[in-house]
């Protein structure tokens, strides 16, 4: 086995395992029956970073700074990773209006969440990226993109297991789950694949830190609008398959 492979399975047997301890703790103190707890949920996306400290630098005394690809070179798939979220979720808003009579974002709610998306919750995204689509990323630059589109999402999607088994469903945790994680695997293929045309873990940041915001919002938080938020994220993911495949023939 290579030290590539060996350090993917030892940073997703250690991010999980310490995922669920920390999920453990909290629902030792009261879970989603003590408020407090929510305030504490967000300190789970430190703990991959964590990981991925612990195997490079601790197990296998490499650098860090190789593990990360914190490119500032501009490309057409910065303003795309910011387009895709925010057009997303106003699709979302115009079909609740006119489906269900329900509006999800004001005009007012909707900017500021963009630009909490891109400012607060894209610094947050980034401390997380660093190691799913920078140390994880570049440990499987071996495989082909198909293959890292899919083993990348389908890990992400599953570490967020516990959070949405505690606090997202609750009263629904295995069907609860599984709608999430196809929900985060599609979302986890367009942020992954960003990050592949950016070549930068900044434009995957900035489109997670929208999607957290705008697409995975407790404002959205009806099934029927999470059903739309999949829907269109697998047609995203259609139109971007397409995108690649007519760039790989030509």
């Amino acid at each position: 086995m290579s030290n590539s492979s060996k350090k993917v399975y030892i940073f997703i047997l250690l991010t999980y395992s310490l995922t669920s301890i920390f999920f453990f703790i909290l629902y030792s103190i009261g879970g989603v029956n003590n408020p407090a707890t929510f305030n504490l949920i967000g300190l789970s996306m430190i703990i991959p970073f964590l990981s991925c400290i612990i195997v490079q630098k601790l197990l296998f005394k490499q650098s860090l700074r190789n593990s990360f690809n914190v490119s500032l070179k501009f490309n057409i798939w910065f303003p795309i990773s910011i387009f895709i979220p925010i057009l997303i979720s106003i699709i979302i808003n115009l079909i609740s209006i006119k489906k269900f009579g329900s509006i999800i974002f004001s005009f007012d709610s909707f900017l500021t969440n963009i630009l909490i998306g891109l400012s607060i919750a894209s610094f947050s995204a980034l401390i997380e990226e660093l190691s799913w689509r920078g140390f994880l990323y570049n440990e499987l630059s071996y495989l082909s993109l198909f293959k890292v589109l899919t083993f990348i999402s389908f890990v992400w999607a599953f570490w967020h297991t516990p959070v949405a088994i505690l606090y997202k469903y609750p009263t629904i945790p295995l069907i609860g789950s599984i709608i999430n994680f196809i929900q985060m695997f599609f979302i986890s293929l367009i942020i992954t694949y960003i990050r592949y045309k950016s070549n930068s873990i900044l434009a995957a940041s900035f489109s997670h830190g929208l999607f957290n915001t705008l697409v995975l919002s407790s404002c959205i938080s009806k099934i029927d609008s999470i059903f739309i938020s999949i829907l269109l994220s697998a047609l995203i993911v259609f139109i971007l398959f397409i995108y690649e495949f007519k760039a790989s023939i030509k």
